[in-house]
């Protein structure tokens, strides 16, 4: 009778662990299920989302086929036509810099900023755009004033290059960059971080290094660039870079010794110097280029 009574309580202890072993899995099984429903629904979303874009696509794909229809040829385009204008005073968008004006280009659009800008200003006026809002007057002052931001800007790189600067070169240095960037704020131009740090911090600097900032600019990092690259060239079959560095030190600090210095400048002295006619008209340039910086500058108050 006992051993009965064990039997049916150890039957009763199997199935009840047989009954949470269920109900565990079941629990499983309906977690599994539910989460199999909510993936679903996502990818039906998804579907449903990507199906809507590739229409938009569609259409808008087929709208800028229409617009290219109506509209200029890349030839006669109003950039093209700019292009053409910057061409012609010797400018040149590099494209290994992504399409940006380098160097000499630079300059030559601070230089000719007045007549390149006018150009411009005629071009898009008689170009203009029926969905175009602005008058010509609107758009001759808009390109003054950028013709005014480049003077402006040529102005300050000028004092900014003075050798030996005085306190009158440190205020027309800020006075320049400050009324530059006062014209772009008012044209609503973004300002790089380089804008916002050369108007606080730029001149200050000027300030503290001993004879200025004349030869601490980008042309001066670039031949830095060039200088370097030729070392590497030519120390590049040397395998220990330790030895590269003290063969590199060494030439740098016998170049830089004063004997070699005074030699060097002895082996200029003996080149032949500009011409009378170019130095002449190097010097009409400057006084030219005074003359729109002064006027640039005073137009702003």
């Amino acid at each position: 009778m006992a051993a009965a009574k064990r039997k049916l309580a150890k039957m009763e202890e199997d199935g009840e662990q047989l009954k949470d072993k269920y109900t565990h899995h079941f629990i499983l099984v309906q977690s599994a299920q539910e989460e199999i429903e909510a993936l679903n629904k996502e990818r039906k979303d998804i579907g449903e989302k990507i199906s809507k874009l590739r229409s938009s696509k569609t259409k808008k794909a087929d709208a800028l086929k229409e617009f290219r229809k109506v509209q200029k040829t890349d030839d006669d385009s109003l950039y093209t036509k700019i292009d053409a204008i910057l061409h012609a005073y010797g400018i040149e968008r590099a494209a290994y810099h992504g399409g940006d004006l380098t160097g000499g280009c630079v300059k030559n659009l601070m230089m000719c900023a007045n007549e390149i800008m006018s150009e411009v200003a005629v071009l898009l006026i008689e170009n203009k755009s029926s969905e175009c809002t602005k008058t010509p007057a609107d758009i001759s002052k808009l390109c003054d004033d950028v013709a005014r931001v480049l003077i402006l800007w040529d102005g300050a790189l000028a004092e900014l290059h003075t050798k030996d600067p005085k306190e009158k070169d440190f205020v027309k240095a800020q006075g320049f960059m400050n009324k530059a960037l006062k014209v772009m704020r008012s044209l609503e131009l973004s300002i790089t971080v380089k804008g916002h740090g050369g108007e606080v911090h730029l001149v200050d600097q000027m300030r503290s290094v001993k004879g200025g900032l004349f030869e601490f600019d980008e042309s001066w990092t670039e031949q830095y660039h060039q200088v370097g690259y030729d070392f590497d060239m030519r120390l590049r079959n040397m395998g220990s870079e330790k030895r590269k560095a003290g063969v590199r030190a060494a030439n740098e600090r016998r170049t830089s010794r004063p004997e070699a210095q005074a030699a060097m400048k002895k082996l200029k002295r003996l080149k032949r110097g500009k011409r009378k006619a170019t130095m002449a008209k190097e010097s009409e340039a400057r006084k030219t280029k005074l003359e729109r910086r002064e006027k640039a500058f005073n137009s702003i108050s």
